[in-house]
Parts: C-alpha cells; sequence; structure tokens
C-alpha cells in the first residue's frame, strides 16, 4: 500500500495536463505554491509513491505525465471549488485520507543529478 503526503497532493496538483519534464515540473510547482523547490528527498519520495500508486505512467525521456484516470480525477477537484487553490488543498487532504494499492511494482527512482539540474537556481525546501 501507498500512502501519500499533503506535499505530494502540491506537488502532483502542479503537474500540467499533458505532462512535462523534470525542470518545468519543478517551475510548476514554485510558481502555484509560491514556495521554495521540494528537497529531493521529498520530489523522490513522491515521485516513487506516485508510479507505484499507478498516478503517474513510469517517466520516460525526462516526461512526467499523469495517468489517464488520475488526470480525470484531478480534473474534477479542479472544478469543485470557486477558488483554485481551495481545489488543491482539498485534492491533497483527499489524497492523503487513505493508503492507495501498489499498481506499479517496479516504482521508480528519480536520479540525484536529474534532481540537482531541475533545481538549478531555485531555493530548496529545508
Amino acid at each position: 500500500m501507498v500512502r501519500f503526503t499533503e506535499l505530494d497532493g502540491y506537488i502532483l496538483w502542479s503537474l500540467p495536463v499533458n505532462g512535462c519534464g523534470l525542470t518545468q515540473l519543478v517551475h510548476a510547482y514554485t510558481f502555484v505554491n509560491r514556495a521554495a523547490a521540494p528537497s529531493y528527498s521529498e520530489l523522490a519520495d513522491c515521485l516513487r509513491r506516485s508510479v507505484l500508486a499507478g498516478v503517474l505512467s513510469v517517466p520516460t525521456n525526462d516526461h512526467y505525465e499523469l495517468t489517464v484516470e488520475w488526470r480525470q480525477q484531478i480534473c474534477r477537484w479542479n472544478g469543485a471549488f470557486p477558488v483554485s487553490e481551495d481545489s488543491m488543498i482539498a485534492f491533497s487532504e483527499w489524497l492523503v485520507s487513505r493508503e492507495w494499492p501498489v499498481i506499479f511494482p517496479a516504482g521508480y527512482e528519480l536520479g540525484r543529478k536529474q534532481y540537482e539540474v531541475a533545481t538549478v537556481g531555485y531555493s530548496i525546501r529545508a
């Protein structure tokens, strides 16, 4: 079983509908949340859990994308509140409210070098 964190929800919420590269994901997260970039362990753990639970497809060629089912789920949450930040918070709270089954047992591991390249010029969460 997979247990997400609220930060995972905020990271996943920031992912563009058509997916993106890691650098763009970091940028989207910092822009949407007006926050420093997640630390290596926070982002790596989020991506690992997300692949395990079938939220993200296994990243290929630096492309991170929600699976069709999860893209639809986030779109439903996005329209649930008049203020998008409220939708993001509610989605994150819903995501952490239960354990999720493992869909892709092989998981995914973000490389440290890939993370460092993607976060050049960003402040990192402590």
